[in-house]
């Protein structure tokens, strides 16, 4: 088990279990300030967020249930690294992906040009979920929101 401690802190990376630890102790320390505008937390994490925030294969079941079959428009927001995005463009969904956290879309940006399959159905935007919509066109079949 490899240990992060350049965040200042030991934390194992192994989800759902020291991940966990560590979200909630940023979450307390960093990103909380009462007012929902630090991204210092995600930003501190960026690097991590796969290995805290795993995608799930049940999760990925569940959306392609709720969404249909394929070709659908599907909405991530706050999509992280976009690993459910991911996912679900390979397989021929529609999905525009959005996030706050630039370091996070510049992650997403560059797992989406290591995949084939994913250029025509996957966009990613940089923006707050709260304006989204100034940003967006058209409507989508589904919107989902993991972890937030």
């Amino acid at each position: 088990m490899e240990k992060i401690e350049e965040l200042g802190i030991e934390a194992t990376k192994i989800a759902n279990q020291g991940g966990i630890e560590l979200c909630h102790f940023y979450y307390d320390n960093l990103w909380n300030d009462g007012h929902g505008h630090n991204m210092e937390f995600y930003q501190q994490i960026s690097k991590y967020y796969d290995y805290i925030f795993p995608t799930g294969e049940e999760q990925i079941k569940f959306l392609k249930e709720i969404a249909g079959n394929p070709p659908k428009r599907i909405l991530d927001i706050a999509c992280g690294t976009g690993g459910y995005s991911l996912e679900l463009a390979a397989q021929g969904y529609n999905v525009t992906a959005v996030d706050l956290d630039a370091g996070m879309i510049k992650q997403l940006s560059e797992k989406a040009s290591n995949l084939s399959g994913v250029s025509g159905t996957l966009e990613y935007i940089h923006s707050d979920m709260v304006r989204v919509n100034e940003k967006l066109q058209g409507k989508f079949n589904m919107a989902f929101c993991i972890g937030n």
